[in-house]
């Protein structure tokens, strides 16, 4: 779909100032070398990502940007408008902009008299001059600045033009621009933005969200998009990705719904929420084939011990952490940085040596589909019971030691037990060393009734 901007003429002071266009800082993506002017006096780069518009020599009052362009048997998207590419362009009066479009450079349209402009969803990035000394962006009433769709005159929030208080949740809002909402107040104090799909790079920094707030269609979610929010929940129930520190230093923040849907989480995500004590993830890592110990969401060791030594921050304790898939590695959760006071694991295939070794505050421990325990997993606990089901294959040596009394229950089965003393398959429970402190039983699932112990 393409749409329409209007442009009028400006001051030949302007033009003479701005003849031949001003100099551009370079693309984040990589350039070919191949350089077109087409008919209408548009000119062409092209990208890795696709063509770029990076001047504009025309006569014409009025253009049409295609959807894409074909050089020499290859064709590709129109993707980009690159800074300076209608600086002061007086000839054109309106342009139609393709929903290929995803980034307008910096003083792309500068000083023109732009009264509309029409985006669609697709426009991921605006410079934050790309319209200055416009009538389009001095004319704007309110607070903030949207970049109108046809028929969704709040399809991106684009800038603020003063400090953003009791705002409205604008309907049909799509996608949300680096720091457009920073610092933002809500009339609302459980806001939820229904529509928003994109959430740019600090997108709602310090934003006064009081209590909750509610994204049921949020796909992305930039770096330090939340940061510094004073929040206490926040629904996510629809996010694939969540950028860098993106609810960093949010101090009241205690609960987040993280789907199966998510794919990636940026390092740092968690730093210095200290309030974060009940917490289920779909893996703990950069994303599901990448395993990480809980400093890469929750600061490191050394972050920790700074924050202590300026009196800042103590170890961080969880009520009860679920993950519910993806790789674990050794020390997962350092046993001087993070205490887990219940644990809950699915779906994992390993639990690595010295997971979870070392944690006297570890009371309770449920888990489903993990394959294997290997040596001192869960080394020093004072967990009373463990159920074991048959899902799980090996227990290595040492996997659950502890100093304290306590019970391992193995669901039964009828080829379950070997020789009365192993649980038959690789399960070597001869091997995990646990004195005279552990009861081992084998126990039907239900009604779980217990047979001979070893």
């Amino acid at each position: 779909m393409k749409y329409r901007i209007g442009i009028a003429f400006i001051s030949s002071i302007l033009l003479l100032a701005s003849c031949g266009g001003a100099e551009r800082p370079s693309s984040s993506h990589e350039a070919s070398g191949v350089v077109f002017t087409d008919e209408t006096g548009v000119s062409y780069e092209q990208f890795e990502d696709g063509w770029h518009i990076t001047d504009y020599q025309g006569s014409e009052k009025n253009i049409a940007i295609p959807q894409s362009k074909t050089r020499d048997g290859l064709t590709l998207d129109v993707t980009q408008i690159e800074a300076n590419a209608f600086y002061g362009r007086s000839a054109l009066e309106g342009i139609d902009l393709p929903s290929t479009l995803t980034t307008i450079g910096e003083n792309a349209f500068f000083g023109t008299k732009l009264n509309s402009f029409y985006a669609t969803a697709n426009l991921a990035k605006v410079a934050e001059n790309a319209f200055e000394e416009t009538p389009f962006l001095k004319n704007a009433s309110g607070s903030m600045l949207y970049l109108p769709a046809k028929n969704n005159p709040n399809c991106i929030a684009y800038k603020q033009l003063s400090t953003p208080t009791n705002l409205e949740v604008p309907q049909g809002l799509e996608r949300v621009l680096d720091g457009a909402f920073e610092g933002a107040s809500f009339a609302n104090d459980n806001p939820v933005f229904s529509s928003v799909k994109y959430i740019g790079n600090k997108g709602f920094y310090k934003a006064n969200f009081a209590y909750t707030v509610s994204f049921p269609e949020a796909i992305e979610v930039g770096e330090e998009a939340f940061a510094s929010v004073p929040l206490t929940s926040i629904s996510l129930p629809s996010v694939e990705q969540i950028g860098k520190s993106a609810f960093k230093d949010d101090a009241f923040l205690s609960q987040v719904a993280l789907p199966k849907s998510l794919k990636s989480i940026g390092e740092g995500a968690f730093y210095n929420c200290e309030s974060l004590k009940d917490l289920a993830l779909p893996f703990l890592g950069p994303n599901e084939n990448e395993g990480k110990g809980l400093s890469y969401l929750f600061g490191t060791l050394a972050d920790v011990q700074a924050d202590r030594i300026a009196g800042k921050r103590h170890k961080l304790t969880f009520d009860h952490l679920t993950i519910n898939g993806g790789k674990l590695i050794q020390n997962v959760c350092e046993s001087d940085t993070f205490g887990i006071k219940s644990l809950t694991l699915e779906d994992i295939a390993q639990v690595p040596t010295y997971a979870f070794a070392e944690h006297p505050e570890l009371e309770e421990l449920k888990f489903d589909n993990v394959k294997r325990f290997d040596y001192g997993a869960f080394y020093s606990h004072s967990i009373k019971e463990i159920y074991v089901p048959t899902t799980t294959k090996i227990i290595g040596e040492k996997a659950f030691f502890s100093a304290i009394e306590f019970t391992i229950n193995f669901e039964y089965t009828s080829d379950a037990v070997n020789n009365g003393s192993s649980i038959g398959i690789e399960y070597h429970v001869t091997y995990i060393d646990v004195g005279n402190k552990c009861t081992l039983n084998y126990r039907v699932p239900n009604p779980y009734k217990q047979s001979s112990a070893s």
